[in-house]
């Protein structure tokens, strides 16, 4: 009888379990922020773009919307800096998925110069990735919301010294040194990469950009020590000047999103300076 009673409980420890209020409070401001968002964008797809496409203009303003929705979930629950957020959703994607597609299109076929032609197909493109964040919504934050909501694992919970933010720095700085001394940077591209090693380098850049800024925000905020404060501050700063020598913008703002989050995540009560809620 005792060993049916703990197989039931340690199955009962499997179903999801029911949280009836969030951690965080979502302001009514942030709906009317939402909202307005949504329109601007489609008039902004409708109105500035030299070509205007009913169909690019109406998902881009669908993609924000559900974008903001997702990044107002997560932030709910606890969960900004989750998996969900980094790989597919929050804040800093907003430009890949929408308004950084509108600034291609007012530059025209100039832009994508070795890709001629992609503009065209900017409204098909812009209709699956609609479809795949809809779905990739309703896998998430509906069908395994509770799920979802019981990660035990959080980035405020990570540890890292201060040798771990230097090292992350240098990691990222010295591959994008190695490659500038043997190809040519045009556009924003490295050119003419002939090895297999440096070409997964090249397009690995930005994830070990990204590494490096979590790990120094939370030097920066978490280390017991002035000079850990201090190199964490001062390794930010270093990535964030190395963004702007890669002349991507869009991912400049991307990165410091994802600082702006790591931020709020380990000190909440700062939320109110960056987003509006309460």
């Amino acid at each position: 009888m005792t060993h049916f009673q703990n197989t039931s409980t340690g199955f009962n420890k499997l179903l999801p379990t029911t949280q009836s209020t969030p951690t965080n409070r979502i302001s009514p401001l942030a709906w009317y922020f939402l909202t307005i968002a949504t329109i601007v964008t489609f008039l902004a797809f409708m109105l500035l773009d030299p070509s205007p496409d009913l169909l690019l203009a109406i998902c881009s303003a669908i993609m924000v919307s559900i974008l903001l929705r997702a990044s107002y979930s997560l932030y709910e629950w606890d969960l900004l800096l989750s998996p969900m957020s980094a790989a597919v959703i929050g804040p800093g994607w907003i430009l890949y998925y929408t308004w950084g597609n509108l600034g291609a299109r007012i530059a025209g076929e100039a832009r994508y110069s070795s890709n001629f032609g992609s503009l065209s197909y900017f409204n098909t493109a812009a209709l699956l990735a609609t479809v795949g964040l809809f779905v990739y919504y309703l896998i998430v934050f509906v069908i395994f919301a509770e799920k979802i909501r019981n990660i035990t694992i959080r980035y405020e919970d990570f540890e890292w010294r201060i040798v771990s933010s230097v090292i992350s720095t240098t990691l990222s700085i010295g591959i994008i040194y190695y490659l500038s001394l043997k190809y040519q940077f045009v556009g924003g591209y490295f050119r003419g990469i002939d090895s297999s090693l440096d070409q997964w380098l090249s397009s690995a850049i930005y994830y070990f950009l990204t590494l490096a800024v979590i790990i120094n925000v939370s030097v920066a905020i978490k280390n017991q020590t002035r000079i850990g404060h201090l190199i964490g501050l001062l390794c930010l700063g270093i990535l964030i000047i190395t963004t702007i020598g890669l002349r991507s913008r869009t991912y400049m703002v991307l990165l410091i999103v994802q600082a702006g989050l790591c931020w709020i995540t380990l000190q909440p009560h700062r939320i109110h300076w960056i987003l509006p809620v309460e």
